[in-house]
């Protein structure tokens, strides 16, 4: 919340889209571990354990009822998202979009479920995103199917920052069904 509310403050015209590889897997966690000590979960691990419920708490905050999308494609979930956020750029209503991805380590018992050799790192990303008022601003997504021979990116939103600090004019990386492609037009 506090990541999103930072990036575009209270606004009412901004879309949310999030993308979470698990969404709150710890809070799913202890509703599981207290149905089979055969207690009643918390309220409120059960009230925010779904994906989209971080959206709903942040619309009803900022009195926004412009629409959310909540997206989880496993280690590709930034980039699903991004691509979707992009999508919601095409409407002619031209609402920015706000990307927000959480991600974070497997609890305990997930981690043998682990897709990736190196350690999640917590990483919570927020991007306010709309059209580019000129053909200079604009940035470019691009995807393929192809095999690439390169090793699996181990974090498409750590890679997409990098890039976006940096000076290059396009970076690859690669997730785990689709090599994804960032540009700059500039």
């Amino acid at each position: 919340m506090k990541a999103a509310l930072t990036c575009a403050g209270n606004r009412q015209d901004v879309r949310y889209v999030l993308a979470t590889r698990d969404g709150e897997l710890t809070r799913t966690l202890n509703i599981l571990a207290a149905i089979a000590q055969d207690e009643l979960p918390s309220p409120a691990d059960f009230s925010v354990s779904v994906h989209h419920a971080l959206l709903g708490l942040l619309s009803i905050h900022t009195k926004n009822k412009a629409g959310h999308t909540a997206v989880s494609a496993g280690a590709d979930s930034f980039a699903y998202g991004l691509l979707e956020a992009a999508g919601c750029l095409t409407q002619p209503d031209d609402e920015p979009v706000l990307l927000l991805y959480c991600d974070e380590p497997l609890p305990g018992p997930y981690v043998a479920f682990e897709e990736t050799e190196a350690p999640r790192q917590p990483l919570v990303l927020a991007l306010l995103l709309g059209k580019p008022a000129a053909a200079r601003d604009a940035f470019g997504l691009h995807f393929s199917t192809e095999q690439v021979r390169a090793a699996r990116t181990p974090c498409l939103a750590h890679d997409f920052l990098e890039f976006m600090l940096s000076d290059r004019k396009q970076q690859t990386a690669v997730g785990t069904d689709m090599t994804w492609e960032w540009s700059r037009a500039a």
